[in-house]
């Protein structure tokens, strides 16, 4: 008995035709977002920091479109007189999606080098390093008794963790326009 295909479905056209919707939706992403968005970052529990992008937006239906491609949240904005809705993403996430608008980004694309340079630096780093465990207790010892410890003194992951906040914010405020 011979076997009717009723339908067929050439699963490489519908790939190119996914793949071609996703570069698209991401290339409109990267011109809302350098219109709208901010790059920055935000304070962790832990005391270091972590990426984030956010874009600001009276209509939620696009900030939608950012969160089915990049993931993240919507929250409503109370710091507006008017319904205002906030996407946010941050860390590694964050990252990917600066990574993804990046090419087509020409307002803020600086800034998501910059951004992107943080978050890298952030991976697989220890709190502290090359210090020896006297060096850290003391220096925790010293913060907890409200006494200073001399730049010489402080761990040096701390050092380089500060520096490289202050670095970012400086960096990102000279590429804003």
């Amino acid at each position: 008995m011979d076997e009717e295909i009723v339908g067929t479905v050439d699963i490489q056209e519908t790939t190119d035709d996914d793949r071609n919707d996703r570069r698209t939706k991401v290339i409109w992403s990267a011109g809302f977002f350098d219109g709208e968005g901010t790059v920055g970052m935000v304070p962790l529990k832990s005391g270091s920091r972590s990426l984030r992008i956010a874009v600001g937006q009276l209509v939620m239906a696009p900030l939608r479109i950012l969160q089915n491609l990049y993931g993240g949240s919507i929250v409503p904005d109370s710091s507006m007189d008017k319904p205002f809705w906030r996407w946010t993403i941050t860390a590694d996430k964050a990252m990917a999606a600066l990574v993804e608008m990046e090419p087509w980004l020409t307002v803020k694309g600086e800034q998501a080098r910059i951004g992107i340079e943080f978050q890298e630096g952030k991976a697989g780093r220890p709190r502290f390093y090359q210090d020896s465990k006297h060096r850290q207790r003391e220096y925790m010892r010293k913060r907890r008794k409200g006494e200073k410890a001399s730049l010489d003194e402080r761990p040096t992951m701390l050092i380089s963790e500060r520096d490289r906040w202050k670095d970012f914010m400086v960096r990102i405020q000279k590429a804003r326009p």
